[in-house]
């Protein structure tokens, strides 16, 4: 709200406001921008902070977040892509992708690892379960090993799994077969 400078003496806009030259009223920082008291200007936020409408400082972005210089709010990164530290990046291009074998959700600081049974892709926001009749024994210790659908390991002849599965406990019953990694099927 706009407040009036006293005329018969100086008196100073409150922090949030401004006041330009030879003006009398103070008028409120836009969003983006802050002010200390007395100030004739607002100021940008730099890259990296933020501010809300009539702010006397701006505010860092939260890690896993990142904003252009003036902003009001601070973005967060994408599913599949994660920020370590809070940043002063111009663009979402700061954001790193989840490398294959880990995921992340929206605004993440970190990728994790897919659980047993579970692979990815590069940038992933979740993981994929290996399909019945194969499996991944490592639960989300070693990246290398949830690596895209080729991690998923073939269940021996006569063997099946569920999905996801960290083994293949299912011995196909009689009249059926597995072979290389497929669900127990009827015999023809």
């Amino acid at each position: 709200a706009a407040t009036s400078v006293e005329s018969s003496a100086c008196s100073y806009c409150a922090a949030g406001q401004y006041s330009g030259a030879a003006s009398a009223i103070c008028s409120d920082c836009a969003a983006g921008t802050y002010s200390p008291a007395g100030a004739s200007v607002c100021t940008s936020c730099s890259a990296g902070q933020y501010s809300e409408f009539a702010s006397a400082t701006c505010l860092d972005c939260d890690l896993g977040t990142f904003s252009t210089a003036g902003s009001s709010v601070c973005t967060s990164c994408d599913a599949g892509k994660y920020l370590y530290s809070s940043s002063s990046a111009d663009s979402a291009d700061v954001c790193e992708e989840c490398e294959a074998g880990k995921f992340s959700e929206q605004g993440s600081t970190s990728c994790v690892i897919c659980s047993f049974g579970k692979y990815s892709t590069l940038a992933s926001s979740s993981c994929t379960s290996c399909p019945s009749g194969k499996y991944i024994a490592d639960d989300a210790t070693t990246t290398s090993l949830h690596a895209d659908d080729t991690a998923c390991i073939n269940c021996e002849g006569g063997k099946s799994s569920n999905s996801p599965a960290s083994s293949c406990t299912i011995t196909c019953p009689p009249d059926t077969y597995a072979s290389g990694g497929t669900p127990c099927t009827d015999c023809e």
